[in-house]
């Protein structure tokens, strides 16, 4: 369901009513290219207004919400447009605005130029000309915003399921009896054997430690608190940077998580030892490293396989990026 539309004043629906007759005529010359105020009600997209003129129509709307005309759109200016323009009513504002700039911010420069802003509106104009179907420039750039952020939800939705059942994995203690079932019955030990301590003193030193290593086993025994995940969620994906310091772009952040998980786990990346470092607290959490390369590989694993549901689910219009 999309947001509701801004009531409309019986002028405004008699002009909208006029500019689709004069479509359906063959009459349609467009809106009001440079309006401030608006993108040029009664305007609208059909196979009627192609090519150039389209193109100038385009060019309208991204003139109407450049408001200090610069020739770029900054965050502020396209959030104006979206609360008064476009009269979109989100959930969470703040987060929201930041998707749908970021969708359209291609090259991740922090600014929208007139070629994004183009890219942004012509696959639903091309699905428009396909099904003949006339819509105005708000109604287009509604469905195209509110598109972005179904696809950013059910992604986020799909990363906090797979982040959820490694946790669950992993506490309690991995390998510990189940509360609900009864611990197996140990079985007797053998008579003591007086020549093993003549054998164990006899075991080479590494073969030893070998055999006293612990395994990743959980809470309570590799980590202690859970600080150190949340941290993770954040670093490789709430707030994944590039190499040079930079955002990892929107449609980027899932390639760039599946790709760090799975170099944290097999040990190619730094972030453990990074993380450590840098956080006293998680140095106090993490007793075994090999358990966070462990619950890694277990998020990547549920990942995966919580993507493959999604697919086999999904729509073909369930994803714009």
């Amino acid at each position: 369901a999309f947001p509701p539309l801004p009531r409309r004043s019986r002028v405004t629906c008699r002009k909208r009513f006029q500019g689709k007759a004069d479509l359906m005529a063959g009459r349609f010359e467009g809106g009001r290219a440079g309006s401030s105020a608006s993108f040029g009600r009664g305007g609208s997209f059909s196979r009627a207004t192609s090519g150039a003129n389209l193109k100038a129509r385009i060019k309208a709307a991204f003139d109407a919400v450049d408001t200090d005309g610069n020739g770029v759109l900054d965050k502020k200016e396209l959030t104006v447009a979206i609360r008064t323009q476009l009269g979109m009513q989100l959930e969470d504002p703040i987060n929201e605005i930041d998707v749908i700039f970021a969708a359209v911010d291609d090259n991740n420069n922090g600014l929208i130029e007139i070629e994004e802003f183009i890219g942004m509106l012509e696959p639903q104009l091309k699905k428009n000309d396909e099904h003949n179907t006339v819509m105005e420039i708000e109604e287009v750039m509604r469905l195209v915003f509110t598109g972005y952020l179904n696809t950013a939800k059910a992604e986020r939705a799909r990363i906090n399921k797979s982040f959820n059942m490694a946790h669950e994995d992993t506490s309690p203690t991995v390998g510990a009896p189940s509360p609900t079932k009864p611990a197996p019955e140990e079985e007797e030990a053998p008579a003591e054997d007086p020549g093993d301590a003549e054998k164990e003193e006899a075991m080479p030193a590494e073969m030893a430690e070998k055999k006293e290593e612990p395994g990743p086993k959980g809470f309570g025994v590799d980590f202690w608190g859970y600080s150190w995940r949340f941290k993770l969620y954040d670093d490789l994906y709430t707030n994944a940077k590039q190499d040079d310091g930079k955002d990892v772009h929107l449609t980027q952040r899932v390639v760039n998580l599946k790709k760090r998980l799975e170099n944290i786990s097999k040990g190619t990346d730094p972030w453990i030892a990074q993380a450590m470092e840098s956080s006293e607290r998680v140095k106090m959490e993490i007793a075994n490293p090999k358990a966070v390369q462990r619950y890694c590989a277990l998020w990547l694993k549920h990942l995966l396989a919580v993507e493959a549901e999604w697919e086999i689910a999904r729509t073909p219009s369930s994803s714009v990026w």
